[in-house]
């Protein structure tokens, strides 16, 4: 509510909204969601890296931090991943899944 004055009378004035709609919208849920985190280890990293919690076989690549691809292959299982040819820093791999993880050369 806006109040002016008017010859020293106070006179007040309303603002009204139109077209107002209250809209009810439904939430996305479920009840059974389970997430797979995908983890590496060891981090930090010298030779080479292992992939935990990869239930099936997956491409992936990595990036440096300037977002260059510097590393790519097939993950499987518990299988290592070499990188001795890395030079020590920081580094995203990406899974073809979309799962990004990062990890430090040593």
């Amino acid at each position: 509510m806006n109040e002016e004055s008017l010859n020293g009378t106070m006179l007040s004035t309303k603002t009204y909204l139109d077209n107002v709609q209250l809209v009810k919208k439904e939430t996305l849920s479920t009840t059974n969601f389970t997430q797979n985190k995908v983890a590496i280890y060891p981090n930090p990293a010298t030779d080479f890296i292992t992939l935990s919690n990869l239930n099936k076989s997956q491409n992936y690549t990595v990036y440096n931090v300037l977002g260059k691809k510097v590393l790519s292959g097939t993950a499987n299982k518990n299988q290592q991943i070499n990188t001795q040819n890395l030079t020590n820093g920081l580094y995203f791999l990406q899974l073809e899944q979309g799962n990004t993880v990062k990890f430090i050369k040593e």
